[in-house]
């Protein structure tokens, strides 16, 4: 099934065990699907759209998940080793994953460190005095 651009649309279908390994499912949408047991293992699903999708014991390793929506989806022991998660949303999303959570967490402090540490804090402080000092120094010879 496609939507009006074109993607893969299997919104609200049982697909418990499918198999969707190595499959092409780029920006496809699997919202409020049972995808327990599916393998999409080495799939390439970025911005795939898996909102309020239940997902018991499903394979994604290797998979890439770049930008994929996983909010209010349910995700109990899946595996996700090898995927890629950059920009994938899982807000409100349940995770009953030790591993996957855990790496959620070094990758939110890591994030938290390169963006809001004190040293960064400090040189984006210095910046802005140093722009100001030099929109002073503008002004002061205009006069």
């Amino acid at each position: 099934m496609q939507n009006n651009e074109g993607h893969v649309d299997l919104s609200g279908i049982d697909l418990s065990a499918a198999d969707f390994a190595g499959a092409r499912l780029k920006d496809a949408r699997f919202s409020g699907c049972n995808l327990s047991d599916a393998d999409l293992s080495g799939a390439d699903a970025r911005g795939a759209d898996f909102r309020d999708a239940k997902l018991d014991s499903t394979l994604f390793s290797g998979a890439d998940l770049r930008e994929a929506n996983f909010s209010h989806a349910t995700l109990y022991y899946c595996e996700m080793s090898r995927g890629k998660l950059e920009g994938t949303d899982f807000s409100r999303a349940l995770v009953e994953n030790t591993d996957l959570r855990k790496d959620m967490g070094c990758k939110a402090r890591q994030i938290a460190v390169e963006k809001y540490s004190y040293p960064v804090f400090a040189e984006k402080t210095l910046e802005v005095y140093q722009k100001v000092i030099k929109n002073v120094r503008g002004v002061k010879k205009g006069n």
